[in-house]
């Protein structure tokens, strides 16, 4: 039986999850206005210091699915950059397209504004994947050969 390395899945995930971080601090360096324009539209004020820790906490915890994911399919696609961007597809569709694409639908957000979020989410996710799986490696004995 194949065997994944979980230390490495926690690694490579922080990794992982840092990269969103950063990436999403920089979208809003761009998008803060537009945000917050929304978000008063809708009748809410910008969330403070607590729920953005909360929001990177979250970001960390993609970060590792990111990355645990990768493991997971390292079996069928093998080790390597062309599988974890297939993890971090995967993570874009479900954490970005479809949030963004229901609030689309109903009409919560322009859909401008979410081709920009989506476009640079598909980034976020890419980049994160990529970055997390150079540092995640097989254990010994995984069947899985290695970077």
């Amino acid at each position: 039986m194949l065997t994944v390395n979980r230390l490495g899945i926690i690694k490579g995930g922080l990794v992982a999850g840092i990269v969103l971080i950063l990436m999403e601090a920089v979208l809003m360096t761009f998008l803060r206005p537009t945000w917050l324009d929304l978000v008063r539209q809708m009748g809410g004020q910008m969330p403070g210091a607590i729920a953005s820790v909360g929001y990177a906490v979250i970001l960390l915890v993609l970060g590792i699915v990111t990355i645990w994911l990768y493991a997971a399919i390292r079996a069928r696609y093998g080790p390597g950059p062309r599988t974890a961007a297939r993890a971090g597809l995967a993570v874009w569709i479900i954490g970005w397209g479809v949030g963004f694409g229901s609030a689309v639908t109903l009409g919560i957000f322009p859909a401008g504004f979410v081709a920009i979020v989506l476009g640079w989410g598909l980034l976020e996710c890419l980049a994160a994947a990529l970055a997390g799986g150079v540092v995640y490696t097989e254990g010994p004995g995984s069947g899985v050969p290695a970077d």
